[in-house]
């Protein structure tokens, strides 16, 4: 009520917020093997270690074979729960971190040595407001007169009035449209939650409809008609910087997209791009005309599609960019085969034999890469390689003759040994040796062994 009129009020939501680390980091005493955090471009990074001689190494998780070349000389830490936070707070770009003044989104800390991911919380207050000033006095609801209509909805346990259009349902391709929820939400606000198709507010009704801020999509020609949003909205993000409105519209399973993965040189093939084959892995039917690099290019082990440089590998497609409508039914998805490094350890001399390193594709055999005469630089005796290949350092673990190259490096051991002779030992006609005969022989006597210090041992050993 103010200067004897009664007036249409304003709430504003203010919103403070509250920010935690997800973990704390602190340095490690532990000697153990096993998992450990380690710093890595200022980011904590969870990664293998074992121990050897007092000295850290790291390896892959999972991954038996252990290379003392791979010697981890930095600090290790533990990683306990979240505290308070707040100092400033920064926003990931690749493996940069920038100082942002973003309230919300994925945000990162600064614990003086790392950088921490951060949640958050918020703490909304309301004001009320006419013509731009705050209001404090008493608030009033009106009331029906008789003859009048008042249109009335309730939020939250609490009434309000509503003075705007109204909308009706309509069950038609056409026709008048019912308003489903509203939010007021800040620019850059997280909203995606909101259309969430197995949750209240819109539920399962409208799990298979696209979002579109015209009515029926039916306009949508080329980018400028999407003057809001830039697309189809499939999941929704970030709240705009205008008001909006959404349109759920149904679209059938009507378009494909078809994921194909490069083949091994001399392996039959479904198509050619970019001058390499690649066969067919996977088609998933959809109703959606556009492709999004978090959604749709999803990773698959072994290979890559450079999603995340300026060239991804699909096509049909109206341009090199694949946010750009079009109406083709079918999208082609091309992932290149990934390589990984292949190396030899000479397990006798103890060192790596880096002039048979090779570069070897994913899921191709292995065996045809490894060096056929390999040599080693162990003195003291005339050693020869005893023609296997190993999966450990103490040569226990043959390689079999189909295994494939894994997504990660492999490490292969060699061993060199020292030759092996029969030895005899024939005594003189008036010599005992004890109650056996005076001829002995030993089989399998290594190259460089003593014998001469040991003919007269008494159990007959050499």
């Amino acid at each position: 009520h103010v200067d004897g009129e009664y007036v249409q009020l304003t709430r504003v939501a203010d919103t403070t917020y509250t920010y935690t680390t997800q973990y704390t980091y602190t340095e490690s005493s532990s000697t153990s093997e096993g998992n450990h955090y380690i710093l890595q471009n200022g980011t904590y990074s969870e990664v293998y270690l074992y121990r050897h001689n007092g000295r850290w190494y790291q390896t892959q998780t999972g991954w038996i074979i252990k290379r003392y070349s791979n010697e981890y000389t930095g600090k290790i830490y533990d990683q306990k729960a979240g505290q308070p936070y707040t100092g400033d707070r920064y926003v990931k770009n690749g493996t940069n971190y920038t100082r942002t003044s973003n309230a919300t989104g994925t945000l990162y800390g600064w614990d003086g040595k790392g950088y921490v991911p951060l949640t958050f919380a918020s703490n909304i207050t309301y004001t009320w407001t006419y013509n731009g000033e705050t209001y404090g006095g008493t608030r009033f609801k009106r009331e029906v007169v008789e003859g009048t209509t008042i249109w009335e909805y309730t939020r939250n346990g609490k009434t309000y009035t509503y003075s705007g259009t109204r909308y009706l349902k309509n069950t038609g391709a056409t026709g008048n449209w019912r308003l489903r929820y509203s939010i007021t939400a800040l620019y850059g606000q997280q909203i995606g939650s909101y259309f969430d198709a197995t949750a209240a507010p819109l539920g399962t009704n409208f799990k298979d409809y696209q979002w579109y801020d015209d009515k029926d999509g039916s306009n949508v020609t080329n980018d400028n008609d999407y003057v809001k949003y830039p697309q189809p909205l499939k999941s929704l993000e970030m709240m705009p910087d205008v008001n909006v409105n959404f349109y759920a519209n149904y679209r059938e399973a009507t378009k494909q997209s078809i994921y194909y993965v490069e083949v091994l040189s001399g392996q039959s093939y479904d198509t050619t791009y970019d001058n390499k084959h690649y066969k067919k892995l996977k088609t998933i039917d959809h109703g959606f005309r556009y492709l999004t690099f978090n959604e749709d290019f999803y990773p698959i082990d072994g290979f890559n599609n450079d999603a995340n440089n300026a060239s991804p590998k699909f096509n049909q497609g109206s341009s090199s960019n694949p946010q750009t409508p079009n109406n083709h039914t079918e999208y082609s998805i091309y992932y290149t085969r990934n390589s990984y490094d292949l190396t030899f350890w000479d397990a006798t001399a103890n060192e790596e034999k880096t002039a048979y390193a090779k570069s070897v594709p994913y899921e191709d055999t292995i065996d045809k890469y490894f060096p056929s005469a390999p040599t080693t630089t162990k003195t003291g005796g005339t050693y020869t390689w005893d023609r296997k290949y190993y999966q450990d350092q103490a040569c226990t673990k043959e390689f079999s003759s189909s295994a494939t190259m894994p997504s990660f490096p492999v490490v292969v051991y060699l061993k060199f040994e020292l030759p092996k002779y029969t030895v005899t030992f024939t005594a003189g006609d008036d010599v005992t040796y004890g109650a056996e005969a005076a001829t002995r022989t030993f089989e399998n006597v290594e190259e460089n062994t003593n014998i001469g210090a040991t003919i007269a041992n008494a159990d007959g050993s050499l």
